[in-house]
C-alpha cells in the first residue's frame, strides 16, 4: 500500500544494491622478444625480435661501458617460424683477450639497438644456461676470450676439434681430463680451414689418435678445459666415451693422486681393523 502523505515518503528506509564497477583492463601485448642462448668464454649468442622497433645490432654493456656490438644479420629459421617472420633475428657477439673490461665488472647487459645504435630493450640470459653459466664469471676470469669447440669424431676415427684466445697470435694448449687421472696436455696448432667464421687463427685445431692415448683412458670418459685443473671447459660435446685403448703408453700418477690412494688404504685398513675388532668381542 503507498503512503498517503509525503512525509510518510520522507520517512522511508529506501535501499539501493550497489553494483561492482569492475574495470576491464586490456593486458598490454608483448612487443619485444629474445635471449641469450649460447654463453661462454668466448661468446655469446642468441635471437632478438620486435615488433615495435627496426632492430640492427646486439651490445654487451658493463656499467656505461660499451664492450662489443655486433649487427644482428643471422636467419634463425626456428625464430622466423615462431613469429612467422623472414627478418634476421640472429646475433655473435665474439669476446676478446683485449676487451677493455678492467675498469668496471659490475651490471653486464646485453643491449638490442637501432641502426641510430638507440637503446631499445634488453635481453636476458636463457633459463637454460642461466644456472651453469654466469657473465660475470665469465669476464672476470683470467681465461675470458678463450673459445673452442669439440667435434667429435671424423671419418678417420680421429677426435677433432679447435681452441684459440681471441687477440692473441700464438696457439693455445687445452687439457684432456678425466677423472682421478692426470691431465694431458694437448696443443692446438693444427691447420682448419674454415676456423675464420670463428674470428680465429686458421691454425688453431687438434686432432687425436686414440689409439696413442695413455691405456688408463680406454673405455673411460673424458672432457676437454682451458686450465689443467679442470674448472674452465669447453664447449661442444665436450664429454666424450672412449673406445678400449690396448698399447704400453702410461699416465704417471701425480703426489696429489697417491697421496689420495694411499689415505683410500688406510681408511680400508682401519675399517677392516674395527671388522677384525668386533669379531673378537664375539
Amino acid at each position: 500500500m503507498l503512503p498517503k502523505y509525503k512525509s510518510q515518503i520522507t520517512k522511508m528506509k529506501i535501499r539501493f544494491k550497489p553494483y561492482k564497477i569492475i574495470p576491464f583492463i586490456k593486458k598490454k601485448e608483448k612487443l619485444n622478444f629474445g635471449y641469450i642462448d649460447y654463453l661462454c668464454y668466448g661468446k655469446a649468442s642468441g635471437w632478438a625480435y620486435s615488433k615495435e622497433y627496426k632492430i640492427k645490432f646486439i651490445s654487451f654493456y658493463i656499467g656505461d661501458s660499451l664492450i662489443k656490438r655486433s649487427p644482428i644479420k643471422e636467419v634463425r629459421d626456428d625464430i622466423n617460424k615462431l613469429f612467422n617472420t623472414d627478418v634476421e633475428t640472429g646475433f655473435q657477439l665474439f669476446f676478446n683477450v683485449n676487451d677493455n673490461i678492467s675498469s668496471n665488472s659490475n651490471n653486464q647487459r646485453f643491449v638490442v639497438e637501432d641502426n641510430k645504435k638507440n637503446k631499445l630493450f634488453e635481453l636476458d640470459i636463457a633459463k637454460e644456461i642461466k644456472g651453469r653459466v654466469k657473465i660475470s664469471e665469465i669476464i672476470n676470469s683470467e681465461y675470458y676470450g678463450y673459445d673452442g669447440y669439440i667435434d667429435g669424431f671424423n671419418n678417420q676415427g680421429l677426435l677433432t676439434g679447435w681452441a684459440s684466445a681471441r687477440g692473441k697470435d700464438n696457439h693455445i694448449s687445452i687439457w684432456l681430463q678425466s677423472k682421478g687421472l692426470d691431465p694431458q696436455e694437448i696443443q692446438c696448432d693444427k691447420w682448419l680451414n674454415d676456423l675464420s667464421l670463428n674470428n680465429i687463427s686458421s691454425v688453431s685445431s687438434f686432432e687425436i689418435d686414440i689409439k696413442l692415448l695413455p691405456s688408463e683412458l680406454s673405455k673411460r670418459t673424458i672432457f676437454f678445459s682451458f686450465d689443467k685443473k679442470g674448472l674452465c671447459p669447453l664447449s661442444g660435446n665436450n664429454e666424450i666415451k672412449l673406445p678400449e685403448i690396448k698399447n704400453n703408453i702410461s699416465i704417471k700418477k701425480t703426489e696429489d693422486n697417491l697421496d689420495k690412494e694411499l689415505h683410500e688404504v688406510v681408511d680400508n685398513l682401519e675399517e677392516f681393523k674395527s671388522t677384525l675388532n668386533l669379531l673378537d668381542k664375539r
